[in-house]
C-alpha cells in the first residue's frame, strides 16, 4: 500500500536518526491513517495534515 519502494525504510532511518517526522498529504485523513498503519509507521509521525483540513489545497502551500 506504500507508493514508493524504500519509503518505509527511509522513514525508519530518519526516525532512528532522531528526526521529528510528520506527514502532509492531499489525501483525506482516513486514508492517511490507513496507509501509515498498514505500513507500520504510524507511530513515527508526530503529526499529519490533510489538504481537507486547511484553507487551500494543492497547489497552494497550505498543507
Amino acid at each position: 500500500m506504500v507508493a514508493f519502494d524504500g519509503a518505509v525504510a527511509g522513514v525508519e532511518r530518519l526516525a532512528a536518526a532522531g528526526l521529528r517526522l510528520g506527514v502532509a498529504s492531499s489525501s483525506n485523513r482516513p486514508l492517511i491513517e490507513t496507509v501509515l498503519e498498514h505500513a507500520g509507521i504510524a507511530a513515527r509521525s508526530e503529526t499529519t495534515v490533510s489538504s481537507e483540513e486547511v484553507g487551500r489545497g494543492k497547489p497552494a502551500p497550505d498543507v
